[in-house]
């Protein structure tokens, strides 16, 4: 009985021996601790727990490519049933214009120009650069300028300037030549088609001009030739 008592002692101790040993090895190094107890994975077995899984780990990832989804989803839909313009018209008056009076004068000019990029319909975009022309509103009427500028330096095919006294010499200013020829006085069917505005009127003495494109940056545009043949239409047909 006290032989077997000393063998379960002796295997206690190379145990703890062992134990110890191993317990060394694994502090330097030399032997792999393998996962922490927390640190053992628990693999989900039913369809519930693997989508709580699925959800705990990846929700953060999940939501994001949803959200990426849903806005691509938006800008593609937004850029399908956008307007496209054959041309562009822009109104620069030193008396504020509401933007009201835009499809007026967009439908109005219609008329005169062709379809241009195929969408089966000839329409224009009014870019209004209006102002009023008082000492408060100089911070406006310099974003109004900012905005002019980037138009007359990149808009190839915003070619027809519709202005009043103020803003003609304004541009004149820019450059000499800005305009194909002499400006056309808008006439009573002009103001009578597009001066429906319900709050304000069109400031009298309106005058369209067509920008001329040799000897400027647009002149490179491969479609410019196109719209400035479309523009000259327009004046031609307002000039009856």
């Amino acid at each position: 009985m006290a032989k077997k008592q000393v063998s379960e002692t002796i295997k206690q101790q190379r145990k703890a021996r062992k134990d110890f040993l191993e317990l060394k090895k694994m502090q330097s190094g030399q032997l792999d601790a393998g996962p922490k107890p927390s640190e053992v994975a628990i693999v989900p077995k039913t369809f519930k727990e693997k989508l709580a899984h699925l959800w705990f780990y990846h929700g953060v990832t999940i939501i994001s490519v949803i959200v990426a989804a849903a806005v691509l989803a938006v800008m593609i839909t937004q850029c399908a049933t956008r307007e496209k313009y054959d041309l562009k018209v822009v109104l620069y008056t030193s008396s504020y214009v509401d933007t009201e009076t835009d499809k007026y004068i967009a439908d109005y000019l219609s008329q005169y120009i062709e379809d241009i990029n195929g969408d089966g319909k000839a329409n224009i975009q009014v870019i209004n650069c209006s102002y009023a022309k008082q000492e408060e509103n100089t911070q406006y009427e310099y974003t109004v300028s900012t905005k002019l500028q980037a138009v007359i330096a990149g808009e190839a095919n915003a070619l027809i300037f519709i202005t009043d006294k103020t803003t003609d010499e304004k541009l004149n200013n820019i450059s000499t030549d800005i305009f194909d020829g002499e400006p056309l006085l808008l006439d009573e069917e002009f103001y009578e088609n597009c001066d429906k505005a319900t709050y304000t009127k069109l400031p009298e003495g309106l005058m369209i001009s067509c920008r001329t494109i040799e000897g400027t940056t647009l002149e490179h545009d491969k479609n410019v030739k196109t719209y400035y043949n479309e523009s000259r239409k327009i004046m031609d047909g307002l000039n009856k």
